[in-house]
């Protein structure tokens, strides 16, 4: 997978750095988001089908399908 779409799957797990780039909560970090931002660029910027076929956990792959499922 690649870095960015990495970085934003773990944007979407992650609270407290929701917290900081989407609610400017004791931001460190310089950066600004929002879910919008992170659902667009999840399933527009990025190729999710692409990015989820070339992950060789299975178990992986299927909640990635999941997710994407849940997104929508």
């Amino acid at each position: 997978m690649y870095k960015e779409f990495k970085e934003r799957l773990l944007e979407l797990s992650d609270i407290n750095l929701q917290r900081k780039l989407w609610l400017n909560i004791d931001n460190d970090t310089g950066l600004i988001s929002s879910y919008s931002e992170l659902f667009n660029s999840l399933l527009g910027d990025f190729d999710y089908d692409y990015e989820v076929e070339n992950v060789e956990d299975n178990n992986l792959k299927q909640n990635l399908l999941k997710l994407k499922i849940m997104l929508k």
